[in-house]
């Protein structure tokens, strides 16, 4: 019997690092020769995603600056009335009766900042917890969610506003619809430093993350609240009619969202 390493052993070359036994019936023992000494490895689950940087959100940053710096040359007083209107629910119903054109630009503009800035935020929430389990990457991917929020708002809106032709209350409904713009609004303005320190700050990325979700979470609720308080005061629905509405088109598709976030996490 003699002994044959498998490091230099051209028969056994695709063998791992063992010494064989090999007696005259060609029959041989494998002893490995680590046996029990392998480090096993720290973890076994998957490392987050952390790459949260694209050459494509270069533009999008662009597109985001130069949109502020219109509405800061050419109208920081609208921007200025639309942030105390946030503040005061009497504000908000005075800028609605002046109806300034000049005004209703400015709200366009912010509107598109909120979907642009919140579908970067999902966007980056699904790179960093690896969420995504469509084909869809990158920039395509960032393009359907824009797609999706506008849709989602632009489908609220007609809701409302077709429940203010039923109920002769289409003033109030108006109403409703301005403050959940505004609330989106503001948050759009709020999520550009969020957004930003998570494409380019390679520190810190769940302190970023926590801090747009408690913005997302209070103004959501912020907006819950004033929706309430002119669903009851003004409009005057019943509580089934408020219920139904919370349920179908705010507290649904909220648990949905968290649902499939937590499950991905």
């Amino acid at each position: 019997m003699k002994l044959i390493d498998s490091t230099y052993s051209g028969y056994y070359s695709n063998q791992k690092d063992s010494i064989h036994l090999q007696s005259g019936s060609d029959k041989a023992i494998n002893y490995d020769r680590y046996g029990n000494h392998l480090l096993a490895p720290g973890h076994t689950q998957i490392t987050k995603g952390v790459k949260l940087a694209e050459g494509w959100m270069i533009v999008v940053f662009l597109l985001l600056i130069l949109g502020g710096v219109w509405i800061r040359v050419f109208n920081y007083k609208r921007l200025r009335n639309v942030i105390q209107a946030f503040l005061s629910h009497l504000y908000s119903a005075h800028i609605i009766r002046e109806n300034d054109s000049l005004m209703k630009r400015v709200l366009r503009v912010l509107n598109a900042v909120f979907i642009i800035v919140f579908s970067l935020f999902l966007y980056q929430l699904n790179a960093y917890y690896l969420i995504n389990t469509t084909d869809l990457q990158h920039l395509p991917l960032f393009v359907v969610m824009c797609l999706c929020i506008f849709l989602i708002y632009q489908l609220k809106t007609w809701v409302f506003s077709g429940l203010g032709h039923i109920l002769s209350k289409k003033d109030l409904t108006d109403e409703y619809i301005f403050n959940v713009d505004l609330a989106n609004q503001l948050l759009g303005l709020l999520l550009i430093p969020i957004v930003i320190g998570l494409a380019y700050i390679p520190f810190g990325k769940e302190v970023f993350i926590s801090i747009g979700l408690i913005i997302i979470v209070f103004l959501y609720l912020f907006r819950l609240g004033r929706g309430l308080r002119i669903g009851l005061a003004k409009l005057k629905l019943s509580y089934f009619y408020l219920f139904l509405y919370l349920c179908t088109l705010e507290i649904l598709p909220l648990a949905v969202l968290v649902r499939v976030f937590i499950e991905n996490v």
